[in-house]
């Protein structure tokens, strides 16, 4: 069945391939000497890039965990496994937009903080 929820939360990026990630992927104006390239600088389009990925890759991932018979197919466990579903989003974000293979970069970490279900997941849930 489909639901709708609203999750807050935090996820922690790894360069894992450092020459890879700055050949394909750090823009050329932060190679200049003095230039420090900020994945939390607001003005950063290529930090605001990969947010944007990461939002785009949360509905695939929530699926890839659900579907997941280890997980007991169970959106609920999502805050009290935050390695798990990390792996989830990595997997997610890697299918869609290739981090790792094309950037060197991998989600490792995520912390969800809340999720809320919609009026119609609720009553769904309740039954």
């Amino acid at each position: 069945t489909q639901v709708g929820a609203v999750t807050r939360g935090s996820y922690t990026l790894k360069i894992v391939y450092p020459i890879l990630f700055v050949k394909n992927f750090v823009p050329a104006s932060y190679l200049q000497p003095g230039q420090v390239f900020d994945f939390t600088d607001l003005d950063n389009a290529a930090a605001s890039q990969l947010f944007n990925e990461v939002v785009g890759s949360l509905a695939p991932a929530f699926s890839l965990y659900t579907n997941d018979p280890g997980k007991g197919n169970r959106i609920t466990k999502l805050q009290q496994d935050s390695l798990g579903f990390a792996q989830s989003l990595s997997a997610a974000v890697e299918q869609g937009y290739q981090w790792k293979s094309d950037r060197g970069l991998a989600i490792v970490k995520t912390a969800i903080v809340s999720i809320e279900y919609d009026a119609n997941t609720r009553e769904l849930l309740k039954t």
